[in-house]
């Protein structure tokens, strides 16, 4: 601050270095000299050099930002604690398959109504399901009546459907104002609609309103795929594994989002009474190659053994009403690991509820010894 300015003449045409030039005028501030003779004997300045330890202290500012926030619950207690203790994270993709009619779609719409009444924005991207069926299952447990007579007003008396306004307009106006519901509709439009792009933008908005990225569920994956920009319906898998890492690079990273994305599973891994009961495994997705690698958890939602002897084959007639004990089964977690959560489903609300036990393993018989 006490050095007058001055000027110096130096022309770059004859060739003298800046460095010594600046030591010969003698008026040259030292830590200036010091600090271009430094530039020089490093080389030239890359603005890509990367530098360890102040990427290890930035990690480190990070993880003390990160151990403030918690998980975004599932709304199940033990499936919060079977994934790692927080739910669900941001940036991570979740993938749930089963079985076709298991219940995959029920406790997606459980897990959104968790997150909404804690005050989350939930953006439910329905391939199959209509807007409307949605809708109903989300509002069947508040007013007793099976989702599907929901859907068909005319099969209700009059004392039902005022109490489904009531329960309709009562959601609407709490939790339900935070879950939005997207269906794809055909037409031409930049993103495609029902592509992983357009779920990007739709998510956009929501984040925009909140000021903060919503829980994304895909309901389901292999649908999702045909959307994908040049789609090859000839190589399914290909695009399914594109979809996938999509999902986890646009959204998931992306966006900054959890992402949660249903899946089927193989035809030839579908349960019969003469292969015997077994529980899926990762290969056991449908089309299955890429999308286990891109996910950062697997898991299945899959009949008890004893739930599925007795019903599977059909020799029974399940009691109205009756809940059945599922197995919420997780295969991959790279922060979890692996376990298995028992729960019940009440098909006909389309609910699940968590039994709080500890999932116990049956005991193998082992066949006695001959004597």
């Amino acid at each position: 601050a006490g050095i007058k300015p001055f000027r110096l003449t130096w022309d770059p045409a004859e060739g003298k270095d800046l460095c010594l030039f600046l030591k010969g005028a003698g008026n040259a501030p030292k830590a200036l000299t010091n600090l271009i003779q430094g530039a020089a004997e490093r080389g030239p300045w890359d603005p890509d050099a990367r530098d360890g330890a102040a990427e290890w202290a930035q990690g480190l500012e990070t993880w003390e930002r990160e151990t403030e926030k918690t998980g975004l619950s599932t709304g199940f207690p033990s499936i919060d604690e079977a994934m790692g203790g927080g739910g669900w994270r941001e940036r991570r993709l979740y993938l749930i398959g089963g079985l076709t009619g298991s219940g995959k779609s029920a406790l997606a719409l459980e897990f959104a109504r968790a997150a909404a009444e804690k005050g989350s924005p939930v953006l439910f991207v329905a391939y199959e399901l209509e807007e409307l069926e949605v809708r109903a299952r989300l509002i069947a447990p508040a007013t007793g009546i099976f989702y599907g007579k929901i859907c068909s007003p005319d099969l209700l008396h009059e004392h039902q459907r005022a109490q489904v306004r009531r329960a309709w307009k009562a959601f609407g106006e709490g939790a339900g104002s935070r879950i939005f519901i997207s269906n794809p509709t055909p037409g031409d439009r930049k993103p495609k609609s029902g592509s992983v792009e357009w779920i990007r933008d739709e998510a956009a908005r929501i984040a925009d309103r909140f000021g903060k990225a919503p829980l994304i569920i895909v309901d389901y994956l292999q649908p999702a795929a045909a959307f994908t920009e040049d789609f090859d319906p000839g190589n399914l898998r290909v695009a399914v594994g594109k979809a996938s890492l999509e999902l986890r690079m646009l959204l998931a990273r992306g966006v900054g989002a959890p992402v949660l994305a249903l899946s089927n599973i193989n035809r030839q891994s579908y349960l019969k009474k003469k292969e015997g009961y077994r529980f899926p495994e990762l290969g056991d997705l449908k089309e299955s190659g890429d999308i286990e690698f891109n996910a950062d958890s697997v898991s299945y939602i899959w009949p008890e053994k004893a739930d599925w002897e007795a019903h599977e084959g059909a020799e029974q007639e399940r009691k109205k009403g009756a809940p059945r004990p599922m197995l919420f089964s997780t295969v991959k977690g790279r922060i979890s690991g692996t376990s298995k959560v028992p729960l019940e489903w009440n098909p006909p609300m389309g609910t699940f509820r968590d039994t709080g036990v500890k999932y116990i393993p049956a005991r193998k018989e082992h066949p006695s010894k001959a004597p």
